[in-house]
């Protein structure tokens, strides 16, 4: 039994989805990149012409009925602090390979062209017990909209060139400690914190 509380929390969310007027509509939950669960992952192609291997699990993608009429959205819930400053500066790059991903994902599901299919991108702030907020667009954050010369820039060049300079640096053995705070570098949520040598306290 639920309790007072996340009932209150409920209804909250569903006036946040209701307070919404966009003819879009979830198509897609919990879906692993490469929109297969015997192929999850994803090969984002770079600019040298090689691919890096993406692996993640989008949270919720919404569509059209016309997937080529409106822009797609993928949305992905946090119960913690989010920061699309952080996705547009490239310290983060979540929200962008997720759209990047979704973009081929639906062209090959709904047989279309990938050229026709527009993809933005949200954080859902899932804050119990107080609420639920979205945050973005990111196209919003990076241009005037999913139709912005600058986002579709985004997309298809610039965060495919920072993942490609973080590959090239992994392969050389370039492992640069982090200028961040541990809070901020995600330390705790890394597999190899255990046995990573970067003393935060030393950074400067």
């Amino acid at each position: 039994e639920h309790s007072r509380r996340d009932r209150g929390f409920f209804l909250r969310f569903l006036e946040e989805e209701y307070s919404n007027d966009s003819e879009l509509h979830p198509a897609w939950f919990e879906t692993p990149v490469g929109f297969d669960h015997d192929t999850p992952t994803f090969e984002l192609p770079l600019p040298d012409g090689t691919t890096v291997t993406i692996s993640g699990v989008i949270d919720r993608i919404d569509i059209t009925q016309d997937v080529t009429s409106e822009p797609a959205s993928v949305f992905d819930y946090k119960t913690g602090s989010t920061n699309l400053k952080r996705t547009v500066e490239g310290v983060e790059f979540q929200l962008p390979l997720y759209a990047i991903a979704a973009t081929h994902g639906i062209a090959t599901t709904t047989d279309q062209p990938s050229a026709a299919i527009t993809v933005d991108a949200h954080f859902y702030d899932i804050d119990v017990p107080n609420g639920v907020s979205r945050k973005g667009p990111l196209s919003e954050r990076v241009g005037d909209g999913p139709t912005d010369p600058s986002y579709e820039a985004f997309l298809e060049d610039l965060t495919p060139r920072r993942v490609h300079q973080i590959d090239e640096a992994i392969r050389n053995g370039a492992f640069h400690p982090s200028v961040l705070g541990p809070r901020e570098a995600g330390c705790k949520y890394c597999d190899y914190s255990d046995v990573c040598d970067v003393r935060h306290h030393d950074r400067y």
